[in-house]
């Protein structure tokens, strides 16, 4: 069994439970960002299945997510990235 992790100020949440995500939302939001344009649904849920994923929360309501990953290349034998997406009503704003 997988520990998952919260931490709680306020009414905000950050959790590492992957089943507290909102996919929906999250696949609407990066489909109206320009570096996401036409990345098809399965793409992204494969991406966070594969990632250590952070969920931030304002009550039940999503506001955000971070998600880092590794991979082990030939080239790269370890490599990580971090990435970040800020849900708010109507927009989609990335860092990486």
């Amino acid at each position: 069994m997988t520990a998952f992790l919260e931490a709680h100020r306020d009414n905000f949440t950050i959790s590492t439970n992957p089943t507290r995500l909102n996919l929906d939302a999250i696949c609407d939001f990066l489909t109206r960002a320009y570096w996401a344009t036409g990345r098809p649904r399965e793409r992204t849920e494969r991406a966070l299945k594969n990632s250590l994923v952070f969920g931030l929360y304002d009550g039940s309501r999503q506001i955000g997510l971070a998600r880092v990953s590794s991979a082990t290349t030939p080239s790269s034998p370890t490599s990580a990235t971090f990435s970040s997406t800020r849900i708010t009503a109507g927009a989609v704003s990335a860092s990486g």
